[in-house]
């Protein structure tokens, strides 16, 4: 019965150093992960709530853009075809007219802007573009839509 009592004493002298170093290391590879997991996901949630945004954004100046063409298409053609072809341009909705744009994201974001393509005398091309910053880093979201001239081919 002594000498059992001798080899559990023997075999139950506890935690060692090693096993409490792995543990830890283990537990500190856990913590970096989880922190890490964590940040990616708050950082994709941003963007995609930045993104989401932008494209509200997009979509917003195309309807202001539609109000304006479907007053006289002609008209429009004859304005964007002078002013937005090689420039960029936004609609001042103030007044609802187009108007050449200048981009300053530290001032506006998202900031959305559009560039146009005649296509032929009843169809214009559309091309939206929305800028955002987050931090240092700027995105952008495309959007492109053709216009025609639906009240002459009644």
């Amino acid at each position: 019965m002594v000498e059992l009592q001798k080899k559990i004493k023997l075999n139950n002298q506890g935690i060692g150093l090693i096993e409490t170093i792995l543990a830890v290391f283990f537990s500190i590879f856990l913590i970096i992960a989880l922190v890490t997991l964590t940040n990616f996901n708050i950082r994709n949630s941003t963007l995609v709530s930045e993104n989401q945004r932008a494209i509200n954004s997009a979509n917003k100046l195309v309807e202001q853009v539609r109000v304006i063409k479907d007053v006289n298409f002609i008209t429009f053609v004859t304005k964007v075809s002078a002013d937005c072809v090689n420039n960029i341009c936004t609609v001042d909705s103030s007044n609802n007219s187009i108007v050449p744009a200048t981009v300053d994201l530290d001032s506006v974001s998202p900031y959305s802007y559009f560039k146009v393509a005649k296509i032929s005398d009843d169809e214009i091309r559309v091309d939206v573009t929305t800028l955002w910053k987050i931090g240092s880093k700027t995105f952008s979201s495309p959007l492109s839509t053709i216009f025609t001239n639906w009240r002459a081919k009644n």
